[in-house]
């Protein structure tokens, strides 16, 4: 490589290095700067639209605020439980109809007293326009010690709650006095959800495209702690980002996450500032470089071409009388003078050498004359080296091929030296014994301690005989390895004698041989399982050669065909017996031993083949067989074997089970005639569906209920129908998974209530279940029956209950102040029944109010801390005189514990366990009554157990139902004993309390068992 080149790389190299760092520099410091400055942007960007989203919230709150400290909503939440409020009727007409949450845009209207007890909801679909259910989870937040109903004084509450539909915003506002005075009354509580609307405001207040994401959806998902401040900013390539900021609720927790999509124009900014850059530090550069090459060429590097030139002259002319002329005083005309120094050397030594030259050549001729001689001597040696080195590779290599001959046949050569007591094994050897060759003592004696023990005198005696009469000997025998390993060897071997017929020498082999005998062994057992196998076989077998000769017969066949092996082996088959099909003989050419041999494969006949064998006695019956070739390695065909079976049974059966299934496919059609006729005349809904969610059945009432063609009937359609209250495919697989009922009542859709039940179908023998049957009811009428069934006696107990109160009052005074004045027996008796009846009376309307005002909500728990112990202890001493005045019943209290704390309302939990005392004394004959306490996972169970009747399984469904007694008599209900309205009153009076009511367990004649469960209160 030239000066020039290599001067203009190392300034190239320079400069661009230089350059780089630049570029490299000046690329952290702006990008690192501009990326900063991009995402300080973008985090106010993301704050902005949280900010805009508080400015929703505090809107909301400002609404709420102006219903909440309001006069008529003030009265309103005071009023609305009393059913027969005109003013309350008309504050929900005129300020909470359809129109009020649609100019709005509101989802959720609910007032609750000062107890966080609701007294009026309602839900509203802005899309559809339509009054739907208050949504479940913003139910589940309005209780007492939730946040939105927990105010002190006037403050407020509001922010965002998650739901399954997606975040919604919440106002919760103490309900005041137009003035805001109190004292606080309720709360009054208006919901939102986030939809497109909140959104489009979002866009334009952050003026970027917004959408909220879900939190697992988002990169805060992989963040352990997330502060709910934190902005995330995410890069989507050159052009566009993604900015995520953390929207709480009201609890402090993340409820959503807000998204904006801007571009990244300060990015882009950046990158062509720095991509400017570079192109003008990269023109500087280049122009340096171009400058110093110049000045290189011209100054530096024009004497040293001179000097170069001068030297191309010297070399082409052959002159060394030639002198260089370079002008300066620098080092290049040093060098110039330094060159003309060293021509002169050379030009003198040229002159000297030429001179020796000719004295070495006379020399040279003198030496080749005598290196011929040599190479003549050399020549000769050379051949008799070479034969000898080709005699010992032959040596090599017949050694090698013997070592390798051994290693393969698994045998090693000894040759024991008797005179000098010395063996010498072959490294074969050493490998069958085990030993290392220096491990060895290399003697008789020492061979004979890694024979086996049992046979060491064996082996001894072989190799003494062998000696003795000058004979060969060949014995097997084991060895024993130093690992405990055992080798069967077969040794073989033959002595030397001398002139005086002493042995000298004795030379062998050792072969070993376990492998062949563990395989020979093998071999062995496997042919005597295959004639245990063929002989005790349930079929018959038979095996013929390619000559049609029959090789091997079993027992079974020889029962079959009438034969003896010993008589038929080796005689061709068909001597032995005829092959009849259709009751004709069967060409020989044509049996499957024929078809086997010729075509090579294999031949199944059954039971339609109607194949059957005349033996020679003339006995013929029908078979089924399984014929197949016999190869062996290359494919070629020896023989063939076949197996074959009596099938006269099974013709039989066959026969008589055709039959039956005709006769049961006839009736399963009429059946399912009859099945499908029952199923399309019933009113209810009825689908049943496989594992996959394919209808197998359905019915027309499927379709008249939902309003749907009958074509268009489909698990897939009955599931996008019903998704708005009712996730379908998912209880589906829940019934299958869980193999349980389930039923759902209150299934709102399309202006009517549904009721839907899902029961798994089992197969009875292994339980497995293989689909569902679903039934779908119209219970909207059900429904309003109910309704004003409820109003009914709601109304009716009211009304009844002033003429009651005074009849009881006054019956109560006569019989008090006017006894005596009272002469007529038969009229002091009629009172009596009056005061009696109408004490009777006012119990049962005090069952429908209470049965009444718990339905609707409107039942007040004054929830206080005691012993529940004590409580019931006491309503057992109430009823312990009844107990024992009915029939000498025993009613006690097992339990020695402590005081167990409960925080609900005294007086209920009094009625509840009069209940359930009372109706086990009513229903126990004789025995007696056990109350036991049980405390497990924070909660107390009172059971309540008795000796007496027990309830069937069909009366225990229709406990804890209105106007259901405890007893067997459903149809004739002892009207005298009660409503039936007791445990249905109880269940409602616990559950409004936390609880819970069920039955443990029941059996006729044996008794039963309640369980009244409570939670315990919260220790201090």
């Amino acid at each position: 490589m030239s000066l020039n080149k290599k001067a203009f790389i190392l300034i190239s190299l320079i400069i661009g290095v230089a350059i780089l760092g630049i570029i490299a520099a000046s690329r952290v410091i702006l990008v690192s700067g501009y990326e900063n400055l991009e995402k300080q942007i973008a985090e106010r960007n993301g704050q902005r639209a949280v900010t805009g989203l508080n400015e929703i919230v505090r809107s909301i709150d400002t609404l709420n605020s102006d219903w909440a400290h309001w006069d008529d909503a003030y009265e309103f939440v005071q009023n609305v439980k009393d059913d027969r409020s005109l003013d309350s009727k008309k504050f929900i007409e005129v300020n909470l109809g359809d129109g009020t949450f649609s100019n709005a845009k509101l989802n959720a209207i609910v007032f609750t007293d000062i107890e966080g007890n609701v007294v009026y909801e309602k839900g509203y679909d802005l899309l559809s326009s339509n009054e739907i259910p208050l949504p479940e989870v913003l139910r589940s937040h309005i209780r007492r010690e939730d946040l939105l109903i927990t105010h002190t004084g006037s403050d407020t509450m509001s922010g965002i709650i998650s739901t399954a539909e997606g975040p919604m915003i919440v106002s919760s506002i103490p309900i005041l006095r137009s003035d805001g005075s109190g004292p606080v009354k309720g709360t009054l509580i208006i919901a939102k959800y986030i939809d497109q609307d909140v959104i489009e405001r979002l866009k334009d207040i952050s003026q970027f495209e917004f959408s909220l994401v879900k939190l697992e959806e988002s990169p805060f998902k992989s963040k352990a702690d997330i502060d709910l401040r934190e902005v995330l900013v995410e890069p989507l390539g050159r052009d566009l980002m993604n900015v995520y900021s953390i929207i709480p609720d009201i609890y402090g927790n993340p409820a959503a996450v807000g998204k904006i999509e801007m571009p990244r124009e300060v990015s882009n900014q950046a990158q062509a500032i720095i991509y400017y850059f570079i192109i003008s530090i990269v023109l500087i550069g280049s122009i340096m470089i171009g400058g110093g090459i110049f000045y290189q060429d011209r100054v530096i590097l024009a004497p040293i071409h001179k000097l170069i030139n001068g030297l191309n002259a010297i070399r082409l002319d052959e002159d060394l009388s030639h002198r260089l002329t370079v002008e300066g005083k620098d080092e290049i005309s040093q060098l110039a003078q330094n060159i003309n120094t060293m021509l002169s050397a050379i030009e003198e030594f040229q002159a000297k050498t030429l001179e020796n030259e000719k004295k070495l050549a006379e020399r040279v001729n003198v030496i080749q004359k005598q290196n011929i001689d040599l190479e003549k001597t050399k020549a000769a040696m050379m051949n008799v080296l070479e034969d000898e080195k080709e005699l010992e590779e032959s040596l090599r290599e017949s050694q090698k091929n013997l070592q390798n001959a051994q290693r393969i046949a698994n045998m090693g050569s000894w040759d024991w030296d008797i005179v000098n007591s010395k063996l010498t094994w072959s490294d074969e050897i050493y490998r069958i014994f085990g030993v290392k060759p220096q491990e060895f003592k290399a003697t008789y004696d020492a061979f004979l301690s890694h024979v086996h023990p049992d046979d060491r005198d064996k082996v001894d005696s072989a190799v003494q005989e062998s000696l003795k009469n000058k004979t060969s000997y060949s014995v097997e025998h084991r060895i024993i390895q130093p690992d405990g390993e055992e080798r069967i060897v077969d040794e073989k071997g033959e002595a030397e004698y001398d002139e005086k017929g002493s042995a000298i020498r004795m030379t062998g082999i050792v072969l070993d041989i376990t492998e062949r005998r563990e395989l020979e062994d093998v071999i062995k057992k496997e042919h005597d399982r295959l004639d245990l196998i063929i002989s005790s076989m349930g079929e018959g077998l038979l095996v013929i050669d390619k000559d049609h000769r029959l090789t091997a017969i079993n027992p079974v066949a020889q029962k079959l065909l009438e034969v003896k092996a010993d008589e038929v082996i080796g005689k061709k088959w068909s001597e032995l017996a005829i092959t009849m099909k259709d009751h004709s003989e069967t060409p020989i050419e044509e049996r499957s031993f024929a078809k086997a041999l010729s075509e090579g494969k294999t031949i199944i006949t059954s039971l339609e083949d109607d194949h059957s064998y005349k033996t020679r006695t003339g006995k013929v019956f029908p078979i089924v067989s399984i014929t197949a070739p016999l190869k062996v390695d290359g494919g070629e065909i020896v023989g063939a074997v076949k197996v074959f079976r009596d099938a006269t049974r099974e013709r039989e059966s066959r026969h008589i089970i055709e039959k039956e299934v005709a006769d049961r496919t006839r009736l399963l059609w009429e059946e399912r005639a009859r099945m499908v006729s029952s199923i399309n005349s019933i009113q209810i809904g009825f689908i049943i569906a496989d594992k996959k969610d394919q209808i197998i059945v359905k019915n027309p009432a499927v379709a008249e209920i939902l309003k749907i063609s009958e074509e268009d009937v489909s698990i897939e359609r009955l599931s996008v129908e019903l998704l708005a209250n009712f996730n379908l495919k998912d209880e589906l697989k829940k019934c299958i998974g869980e193999a349980h009922d389930y039923e759902k009542d209150n299934i709102y859709y399309k202006d009517k209530f549904l009721r839907i039940y899902i029961t798994p179908v089992k197969v009875e023998e292994s339980q497995e279940v293989i689909g569902n049957v679903l039934l779908i009811e119209d219970v909207s009428e059900e429904k309003q029956l109910a309704r004003a069934k409820d109003e009914f006696f709601a109304v009716a107990s009211h009304e009844l209950r002033t003429p009651l109160t005074a009849i009881r009052g006054n019956t109560s005074m006569i019989m008090d102040y006017f006894a005596e004045k009272i002469e007529d027996q038969d009229l002091k008796e009629m009172i009596a029944d009056m005061h009696e009846s109408s004490v009777r009376l006012i119990n049962i309307v005090n069952d429908f109010l209470d049965a009444s005002r718990l339905e609707q909500g409107k039942v007040e728990m004054k929830n206080e801390e005691f012993d529940i112990v004590e409580v019931v202890r006491g309503v057992v001493n109430e009823l312990d005189d009844f107990a024992k005045n009915g029939g000498g019943i025993n009613v006690n209290i097992d339990y020695s514990g402590g005081p167990i704390n409960v925080f609900a309302d005294k007086a209920r939990i009094q009625q509840i366990g009069h209940n359930l005392v009372g109706n086990a004394i009513k229903f126990t004959k004789q025995g007696g009554v056990t109350v036991r306490f049980d405390i497990a996972d924070d909660r107390v169970k009172v059971l309540v157990t008795d000796t007496g009747l027990g309830i069937s399984p069909a009366n225990q469904r229709l406990l804890f139902k209105k106007f259901q007694q405890a007893g067997e008599k459903v149809l004739a209900r002892d009207v005298t004993k009660g409503t039936g309205m007791g445990l249905y009153i109880s269940k409602l009076l616990a559950e409004a309390m936390g609880g819970k009511i069920y039955l443990e367990k029941s059996q006729l004649g044996q008794g039963s068992t309640f369980i009244f469960e409570l939670p315990l209160a919260i220790q201090k």
